[in-house]
C-alpha cells in the first residue's frame, strides 16, 4: 500500500509541474557582450545556463542528432526536436528543444543571429 502512495504522490508531482510549465513557464534568453544566459522555469524556480558568444559564432536551428534519440528511451523513434544551436565548431551550446514553438525558436535565433554580429 504504502508503495502505491508513494507512486501515486511521485506521479501527481510530476503531472502538477508539467502542467505549470506549460501554462505559466517562461523562457528568458540574455545576451550582453558576448556573454548569453538562458532561464527556463516558472516564476523564479528553474534552471539558468551560461554561454559565451563572439562574433565569429553562428547560430542556427537544427535538428536533434539521431544518435540523442536512439539513446533517449521515452522516444527512440519520435519525429525529431528542433533546437537553436549558438558557437562555433568546438564550443556549442543548444537549448530551446522543450516548450518553445517552432516560430518561437525562429524568432529567438534571429535575435541571437543580430548580438552576435554586433558582438
Amino acid at each position: 500500500m504504502a508503495v502505491f502512495l508513494v507512486f501515486l504522490v511521485a506521479t501527481s508531482a510530476y503531472l502538477v509541474a508539467i502542467s505549470a510549465m506549460c501554462l505559466l513557464g517562461r523562457t528568458e534568453v540574455a545576451v550582453q557582450g558576448g556573454d548569453g544566459t538562458v532561464f527556463v522555469g516558472v516564476g523564479s524556480l528553474g534552471s539558468v545556463r551560461h554561454f559565451r558568444y563572439d562574433h565569429r559564432s553562428r547560430v542556427r536551428l537544427e535538428e536533434e542528432p539521431l544518435s540523442q534519440r536512439i539513446h533517449n528511451r521515452h522516444r527512440p523513434f519520435a519525429d525529431p526536436l528542433e533546437r537553436i544551436v549558438v558557437g562555433g565548431s568546438h564550443d556549442e551550446f543548444a537549448f530551446g528543444q522543450d516548450f518553445m514553438g517552432h516560430d518561437a525558436r525562429r524568432a529567438i535565433a534571429g535575435l541571437l543571429q543580430e548580438a552576435v554580429r554586433r558582438a
